[in-house]
């Protein structure tokens, strides 16, 4: 597809400075955008245009035609031409005393949206003014700049200090925020700020994907990192021992591992009879002083850890990994990170937790919790958002 911009002025936003317009010409340049300057648009087909420049006439075939031109207002104290009005230095008012002006139509030098601000403003006051018999103001246009947008993450504003780029996005969306509020109130507020950020479409907004999600998204996202901590801790814990963890003074302390780390050998936590002593269970046990819930491992469940558990080895080695697998659920459940994975493996660990007797009911709560972050919680605030679509496309999978 190709895209031609057709301007019958020498440059383009010839608000800008010269700078300025440069820069919007080479982006569009980089784009793809075709410009043809002072040339004009002599006729119009079902097909395409005829233009007409100082290098000719030319024909430009097109499925689709954009027409942006407008109309400009008489700025005039002399005889109006049949059918105008003759807009008048006051900015307010016409040759007709009763039809009042606002905008670029009475003051077309300044074609921008704070010029009908401005002048609206002005027209009630003068309103007021010709109601109680007073002469109307002039209004003197205060220009704060502009800002321009030049796609989702690039833009460039001149307002006080000039931006330019993702920063100069952000400032837009701001002040558009403002304006939206001021005129529609805050539920206009609201769903100016879901369309551009929590709802948008192909991401096309100042954070991309970033926040692009559907509206439930956004209510999982405490959830999903208070989840993501619990189990951080709990990993954490176990990584650097439990009583080394509670002793910890600075930052430095949360990276030794401690003597009683779950990690190192002899320090074997599992909460099986058959490999380790009785009384010792209840330091193991996950679901704080309200008692597990499962008090008698299940005959099924028991015979299978019997069969992947037999001695302490392998019981080792089985603890070491859980003790990781925590850990990592919950830096990925925080980051957003595979979080269709980490709460799958949320669901799992409590799961067995509350099977092997070490889970109390306060903890019950995980399971549904597991379960709701599944339905795509890491695309809000999280790298699911870039991760995800890249890994669609790798393996050609419409959705994931």
């Amino acid at each position: 597809m190709s895209v031609c911009l057709i301007e019958a002025q020498p440059s383009i936003l010839p608000g800008l400075d010269a700078t300025h317009q440069k820069k919007v010409r080479r982006k569009l340049e980089k784009m793809g955008v075709e410009l043809f300057l002072e040339t004009r648009v002599e006729q119009v087909y079902p097909d395409g245009i005829t233009i007409s420049s100082a290098k000719g006439t030319e024909k430009l075939d097109g499925d689709l035609l954009i027409w942006t031109s407008g109309t400009q207002a008489q700025w005039t104290e002399t005889v109006a031409e049949p059918g105008s009005l003759i807009a008048m230095a006051n900015h307010c008012t016409t040759s007709c005393n009763d039809v009042f002006i606002a905008g670029d139509a009475g003051n077309p030098q300044y074609a921008c949206v704070e010029n009908g601000l401005q002048s609206a403003d002005c027209l009630v006051e003068n309103l007021k003014r010709i109601k109680e018999g007073k002469e109307p103001e002039i209004f003197q246009f205060k220009d704060k700049g502009q800002m321009i947008a030049l796609g989702p993450f690039d833009g460039i504003t001149t307002t006080g200090i000039p931006l330019r780029g993702w920063l100069a996005q952000v400032l837009k969306f701001l002040v558009d925020l403002y304006y939206v509020l001021s005129v529609g109130g805050l539920g206009a507020g609201v769903n100016y700020f879901n369309g551009h950020l929590v709802e948008p479409s192909h991401g096309k907004t100042l954070t991309g994907n970033l926040l692009a999600t559907r509206g439930q998204r956004l209510w999982l996202f405490p959830l999903r990192l208070y989840l993501g901590a619990l189990w951080f801790t709990e990993g954490l814990k176990k990584i650097i021992g439990p009583q080394s963890y509670e002793t910890a003074t600075g930052l430095k302390d949360y990276f030794v591992i401690g003597k009683d780390s779950w990690l190192k050998q002899g320090n074997l936590m599992v909460p099986f009879p058959w490999l380790r002593d009785v009384d010792a269970l209840t330091g193991a046990t996950m679901g704080g002083t309200s008692g597990p819930i499962v008090e008698k491992l299940p005959i099924w469940y028991e015979a299978l850890m019997r069969t992947i558990m037999p001695n302490p080895s392998l019981a080792m080695f089985f603890q070491t990994i859980m003790v990781w697998v925590e850990f990592a659920v919950g830096v990925g459940l925080i980051l957003g990170l595979l979080t269709w994975i980490s709460s799958a493996l949320s669901f799992a660990l409590i799961l067995n937790f509350i099977i092997s007797g070490v889970a109390g009911w306060q903890l019950i709560w995980i399971l549904p919790a597991s379960l709701a972050l599944m339905a795509g919680a890491g695309h809000f605030i999280g790298l699911d958002a870039w991760l995800v679509p890249k890994i669609r496309d790798k393996l050609k999978i419409s959705k994931l």
